[in-house]
């Protein structure tokens, strides 16, 4: 168990250095399979998870809002028919 909060320690350490998006999202699809093994170990890791999604903050509501747009163009294009 400690070597399971260890590792992921690591993990989240190494995500919030890197820069690369790339292996963040490698690293986090790790921290995932360590969560999915090893289920509640994480909990006292999460504000650290969520130092690194933070970096992804902006591209999701920016994300959010294009979709948003989208979806409003498609009603109202519906509508129209």
């Amino acid at each position: 168990m400690e070597l399971t909060i260890a590792s992921a320690s690591k993990f989240i350490e190494l995500a919030i250095k890197e820069s690369d998006n790339n292996v963040k999202l490698i690293v986090l699809d790790k921290v995932n399979e360590l969560h999915e093994a090893h289920e509640g170990v994480l909990e006292d890791l999460v504000m650290e998870i969520l130092r690194v999604l933070s970096s992804y903050r902006y591209c999701l509501c920016s994300l959010a809002d294009l979709l948003v747009q989208t979806s409003m163009f498609v009603i109202r294009h519906w509508r129209l028919r």
